[in-house]
């Protein structure tokens, strides 16, 4: 599995954990966060958990996630994270005809995100899954740039 699908489904998962949770911050655990994602593991837990807090990181950098350091330490396990204004309103936004499935109510995106991340925990259909991520974190990206 490549680095990109690995950021896709822990930003999904990030998401939808900090979705759920609005307006209230939640702190992000790197090993809870690989342990609900549960892909498979690559060469050493060191490696994965580089992965998940540099895709923390850059969601913070560009603007979709606002932290609260609520220690004396540096130490980014200790942080707060909620969403910033824009990956909020982004993950608000109804989810496009193409995206629903047949016969269901209207979802967010954010109510997308809550639902594939628990799918993905659950191994159902990774493949499919998968797909269905990136075009969600995609679109919720194009969303929050005003595209």
């Amino acid at each position: 599995m490549k680095n990109i699908e690995r950021f896709d489904a822990y930003a999904l998962h990030v998401f939808g954990v900090l979705y759920e949770a609005f307006p209230v911050p939640r702190r992000l655990d790197n090993v809870e966060i690989m342990k609900a994602v549960n892909l498979p593991r690559r060469e050493s837990e060191a490696a994965e958990t580089a992965i998940v807090q540099g895709t923390i990181d850059w969601l913070r950098e560009t603007g979709f996630l606002q932290f609260r350091d609520e220690s004396d330490t540096k130490d980014k396990m200790q942080y707060r994270y909620v969403l910033a204004p824009r990956a909020f309103e982004a993950l608000r936004r109804d989810l496009p005809e193409t995206m629903k499935p047949k016969g269901e109510k209207p979802k967010s995106l954010g109510e997308e995100a809550i639902s594939l991340s628990k799918k993905l925990a659950k191994n159902a259909s990774k493949e499919a899954v998968q797909t269905a991520v990136s075009q969600l974190v995609t679109l919720g990206i194009s969303w929050a740039f005003g595209g």
